[in-house]
């Protein structure tokens, strides 16, 4: 009888165990996705059909057909501002709809801006290019107004994307 219940507590620990294993393999996926050789590669605008050149103006445009836009989660919340020599230009996007707005009153999960300069390099190279470059010179800037664990979480499929900020 003693021998079943230590068979019984024997495979009750190798089971705890390897949920164990696989939880943690599963975090570090989900934390850095390279870790298994998973590469993901730069997102990239070309073969749009349209190709117009992107300014403060149709910024919002650019946003609305930029793949990594389109693959944002269900419930997202971000502000992308453009400093213009002193004149902010805000971009809401929430649940992947982008729209300008005047003042910023709405409290999103993040905020991003960087100086207009870089809307004209638009044209030249995509977004995650772009990016790394104004990341790399310390023109980007990124706020988050949740924790960082609901950050993680929410935009867990966006850390595919880490490439991009120079990660």
């Amino acid at each position: 009888m003693n021998k079943k219940i230590l068979k019984n507590v024997q495979w009750s620990v190798i089971i705890a165990v390897l949920i164990l294993i696989a939880g943690i393999i599963w975090v570090m996926y989900s934390i850095d996705p390279e870790i298994f050789g998973r590469v993901v590669s730069p997102v990239t605008n070309k073969g749009s059909s349209e190709k117009s050149a992107v300014t403060l103006e149709n910024f919002s445009e650019y946003l609305k057909k930029n793949s990594i836009i389109k693959s944002l989660p269900k419930g997202s919340s971000l502000i992308i501002s453009v400093n213009d020599n002193g004149k902010i230009y805000n971009y809401l996007i929430k649940d992947k709809a982008v729209s300008y707005i005047d003042d910023q009153n709405e409290k999103p999960d993040i905020e991003i801006s960087f100086p207009s300069k870089y809307i004209s390099r638009l044209n030249e190279a995509d977004l995650c290019e772009i990016a790394k470059e104004m990341n790399s010179k310390g023109d980007l800037s990124f706020k988050s107004n949740i924790d960082k664990v609901s950050l993680l979480w929410k935009y867990r499929a966006f850390l595919k994307y880490k490439s991009c900020l120079g990660y």
